[in-house]
Formats: C-alpha cells, structure tokens, sequence
C-alpha cells in the first residue's frame, strides 16, 4: 500500500513539474491542509509557486490540442466523402463507358 502511495506522489510531482501546476486548484490545496509546498510547485527560475492548479492547466493545455485534432480529424473525413464521392462518379463513367462500347459493337 506504502508503495502505491510513493507511485502516485511520483506521478502527481510529474505532473506539477511537467505542465506547470500546483495542486488540483491551486497552492492553497497545500496551505490549507497545512503543507509546505513541494519543490514541484515552484517555478524553477524564480521560486515562486505556480498560481493555477492542474486541473485548470491540464483542461487549458488539452483544449489547444483538441481544437488541431478536430480539425485533422474533420480534413481526413472530408477527403474520405471526397474519395468515396469520386469513386462512384468513375464506377458510373466506366459503365456509361462499356455501354457505348457494346452499342457500338453491334
């Protein structure tokens, strides 16, 4: 169970470092439970702790990733309905095509 606890401080000290976080809201998650606040949740350069929690940074952060994802995701659905919309344009030129051949043979 210790070991489980040591992962998940690991994991939630990535997180801060990594995105630039303190907490779930905020430094006053620390303060108020009456915590000195981790190394992580300080900016490096200045010392200073990180204003927004993770969960605020976390939401921001993947917001912008989502917005270029929807957008690669509609241009390749868009392409898909192109290509299938050629497709059934030739499958009918090319049987328009072998009509007029076999009219013609005859």
């Amino acid at each position: 169970m210790n070991a489980q606890y040591d992962n998940q401080k690991y994991s939630l000290a990535l997180i801060q470092e990594g995105v630039g976080c303190c907490g779930a809201d905020g430094p006053d998650d620390y303060l108020s439970l009456q915590q000195p606040l981790p190394t992580e949740c300080r900016d490096t350069v200045t010392g200073n702790p990180f204003f927004h929690g993770c969960v605020d940074e976390i939401t921001w952060l993947f917001e912008t990733k989502c917005a270029w994802l929807s957008a690669l995701a509609m241009l390749v659905a868009f392409i898909n309905i192109l290509n299938a919309v050629l497709s059934i344009v030739l499958i009918q030129a090319l049987k328009k095509e072998e009509d007029h051949s076999e009219a013609y043979a005859k």
